[in-house]
């Protein structure tokens, strides 16, 4: 899973919408989301994660996250390699 946070409104037409499945973020992955911003900018000193941090509140609205959607049954299945020794 990947956070995202899309302050232009066009990550979910940049997204192979087939491959990642895009959702919302509830209290707890928000929570997590600013607490990873914060060590981040601790330990880099970005400028920003630092402008991120600050006005946090008018970036809950740009966060969201994506993961990979399982694989599809219509897609072949993989071929398992053999050795030949």
């Amino acid at each position: 899973m990947a956070y995202v946070i899309d302050e232009a409104g066009t990550f979910e037409t940049r997204v192979n919408q087939d491959m990642v499945e895009l959702g919302e973020l509830d209290e707890a992955d928000l929570a997590l989301l600013q607490r990873l911003i914060r060590e981040h900018e601790e330990k880099t000193r970005e400028s920003a994660g630092r402008r991120i941090l600050v006005q946090w509140e008018s970036f809950r609205p740009c966060s969201g996250r994506s993961r990979r959607r399982a694989p599809r049954s219509w897609w072949p299945p993989r071929e398992t390699p053999t050795c030949s020794r």
